[in-house]
Parts: structure tokens; sequence; C-alpha cells
């Protein structure tokens, strides 16, 4: 076992404490605990009052006192009882049977304790010398059977407990799986469902700019200030409806913290006319109602915060001067 790191203490190895103590563990966990053992002065502790507190249950058993009156019943029992000798030799068939003799044995044995105490040999009274404690008849077997179902039932009690902790436990990693795998399903079924309500909401507003353009109404290109940038777009003024519709294009997704935010100047000011999100393909449509023309001087789109802005503060991405 050298040359093996310790195991570090934790709860199990103190549920298995008390089924060390008994020597009741099954074979390859008391190899573990006993190699835990090794290094863990809570453990030893633990064995060790375990062990002192099974000895003293036993120890704890009382011996029971004869009382004379017992006594005194179980020698007239005794002297009622006849005394006959067994018979030395069985008869033969046909023979009458031979009368009994004594045993020499048996008449030469030694009389017992009680008999003394009890039939005085001599005018003189005969001393009666009591047994020493060790060898008095130690409590049967048949009262430890109690205590130790007790303390089985204990080991046992405490071994199914530890079990199912460790189901418990299994059972909460593999529900908070579940519950993980199934937040990362919403979350990407609702990004689908919002890309699907983005992607027809553009080809509702395409088909409304084609019906405004070849009605004859005026368009304006979009430019993006960075001369790098794949953004392009168009505005065009519906004289129907008296309204803008803003159609970009190759503008990249955004943060759910973030939006596409449009503006038309009004005088010096610039004002928040509308936000929307870029689809997957990188397209946004924003319809600005009451917009005349000319009245206005400039129509922009920037990136401001989801919540939108009251006055430009993102990147401006596209551009145009009506």
């Amino acid at each position: 076992m050298s040359g093996m790191v310790p195991l570090p203490h934790s709860e199990e190895f103190e549920d298995l404490a008390a089924g060390y103590a008994l020597e009741v563990l099954e074979a390859d966990e008391q190899e573990r605990f006993r190699g835990h053992l090794r290094d863990c002065p809570i453990c030893q502790r633990l064995v060790s009052e375990h062990r002192s507190v099974a000895l003293a249950l036993a120890a704890s058993l009382e011996e029971v006192q004869v009382s004379p009156s017992v006594k005194t019943r179980l020698m007239d029992q005794v002297r009622r009882e006849p005394r006959t000798a067994p018979s030395a030799t069985e008869p033969r068939l046909g023979e009458p049977p031979k009368p009994a003799t004594a045993d020499p044995a048996l008449v030469r044995r030694r009389p017992t304790t009680f008999e003394v105490a009890a039939t005085p040999a001599s005018p003189a009274a005969v001393p009666v010398t009591p047994l020493p404690a060790a060898a008095r008849r130690r409590p049967p077997l048949v009262w430890l059977l109690p205590l130790a179902a007790s303390l089985v039932l204990v080991i046992g009690l405490a071994a199914w407990n530890l079990q199912l902790q460790r189901e418990l436990g299994r059972v909460r990693d593999q529900t908070a799986a579940a519950e993980s795998q199934l937040t990362e399903v919403r979350g990407r079924l609702q990004a689908i469902e919002q890309e699907l309500e983005l992607a027809r909401v553009g080809q509702e507003q395409q088909t409304q700019i084609m019906s405004v353009v070849v009605q004859g109404g005026r368009t304006w290109r979009l430019s993006p200030p960075d001369e790098s940038s794949r953004a392009t777009g168009v505005v065009i003024h519906d004289p129907s409806a008296n309204r803008l519709i803003i159609f970009a294009s190759g503008l990249p997704p955004l943060p759910r913290d973030q939006a596409y935010e449009a503006w038309v100047q009004r005088g010096d000011t610039m004002v928040p006319a509308g936000l929307s999100q870029a689809s997957s393909d990188g397209v946004v449509t924003l319809s600005v109602d009451g917009a005349n023309p000319d009245e206005l001087g400039a129509v922009a789109l920037s990136i401001e915060p989801a919540s939108g802005s009251q006055s430009p503060t993102g990147p401006v991405v596209l551009i145009t001067e009506l």
C-alpha cells in the first residue's frame, strides 16, 4: 500500500467507522477504509469510541444473585431424588438381571459445595469457601444477542442511508444536466422564432418597397461612413402614405442588449425614428410614418441600446442627406 495517496476525510468514512469497529464491512469497503484510517485521526477516534461503547454495553450486564429460598428448594429437590448406580454390565439374553453395584468412582467422588453446605459431616461447622470471581459463571452469550442485533440494525441503516444519499446525488446531477439542456433548447427555439419573424417582416417590407418604387416614389441611397463596411441601404418615400421606408442590408447581428435605431434630422436635431434588429442575413427594414422628406435634412442608422436612445450615442453605420 506504500506510495498510495491517502483518501481525504469525508462523511462516507464516518458512516463506515461503526461497521469497521464491529467487523461487518464488505471486503472492498474494509480495505478502502483501512487505507484511509491509517492517516485519519478523526476516523481513528471514531473507531476507538465505537469499540469502547460495544465493550461497555457487553460488560454492563450484571449477574443475577440466587436468593436463599431458591437455594433451599434446589437442595431439597436433590435430596428427594433417588440415587441408583448404573449396572456395571448389561445382562445376557435369558439371564436374570444382576443386582446393581455402586461404581467406586461415584462412591469416592468429591462432594459438591452445595452438598457440603447442606449436610453436616461432623458436629463442627464445615466452612464453605466461595468461588473466586474469575471462576464464577459468566452471563450466557444469549444476553448479548439483542445488543448485537441492535448494532447490526444501526449499521445497516447507516449503510442504507449512505446508499440513498449516493442515489439522490446521481438523480440531482441528472436533473441539473436535463434542465441545462432544456434551457439551451429553449434558447435556440426562441432565436429561431425571432429569425423567422424578422425574415417574414423583411419579405413584406421588400414587397412594399418594390410597389412604391413602381408607383414613382423617390429614393435616396444610404452609405456607410466607414468605406470598409459592407453595409448598404436605401430610403424610399411613399407619397400615398406620407412615410419613409428604410431598407438596409449587410449589417451584422447585434447582441440582445443592442439594436439598430433610425434617426431623421429635423432642423439641427436628430430625432429617433424606430428600433429594429437585423435578420440572420443582415437585413433591417424600418417604416417612419408622417415623414415628409421636404421637411427633413438627413436619415441615419446607428447602433444603440436595445431600449433606444434620445440622441445618437453609438456608431453610425449608414447615413444619407435628403
